[in-house]
């Protein structure tokens, strides 16, 4: 009877677990845009970064109705997700880059042509940065995400181990995506 117990719950958690059951009845991010297998919306960005470098000096850029972009990357594998949702926008000071795969997100900013990252879209992607707070509203014919950092975030340069600039709390952007 306990072979027969044990047999029965296995097979279940086999089931489960499988990448095709839980990519069919998980959402990870409850977006308009997250069935889609490709694609690219246009739309605006607002908001405010605050960024401190390394060296201590701070800088200040806000985005209003600055000019954004979400393209959606196919995943031909479809591993943990069907694509790669990536929100761009830049103003005359940087480029953001906002991506999102399976549970996990990633952001780099541009800043005179070098590129400061954190990504987490590896491995299990499951992670997500810890204090980039994200949100979706549905507002009419538009999507917004909303980014608000609730806490110091670093981002490295390729190959560094510290960080070398920091996104502040406080720091909001909301993306008005249209669909």
């Amino acid at each position: 009877m306990k072979a027969l117990f044990f047999t029965i719950m296995i097979c279940i958690f086999c089931d489960i677990s499988a990448q095709d059951t839980i990519y069919k009845n998980f959402i990870w991010y409850n977006s308009y845009f997250s069935h889609l297998k490709t694609g690219h919306f246009s739309g605006y960005v607002d908001g405010l970064l605050q960024l401190v470098h390394y060296n201590g000096t701070k800088d200040f850029t806000s985005f209003t109705r600055d000019s954004a972009q979400l393209n959606i990357i196919p995943d031909s594998l479809e591993i943990y997700d069907i694509s790669t949702r990536r929100y761009s926008a830049n103003n005359d000071k940087i480029q953001i880059d906002y991506s999102t795969y399976g549970g996990s997100n990633a952001i780099v900013i541009t800043e005179d042509g070098i590129s400061h990252k954190l990504n987490l879209i590896s491995g299990a992607c499951i992670f997500v940065i810890n204090g980039l707070d994200y949100e979706y509203v549905m507002d009419g014919e538009y999507e917004l995400l909303i980014i608000h950092f609730s806490r110091r975030v670093g981002l490295t340069v390729a190959g560094a181990i510290s960080p070398d600039i920091y996104i502040q709390k406080g720091s909001t952007l909301i993306f008005h995506i249209k669909k």
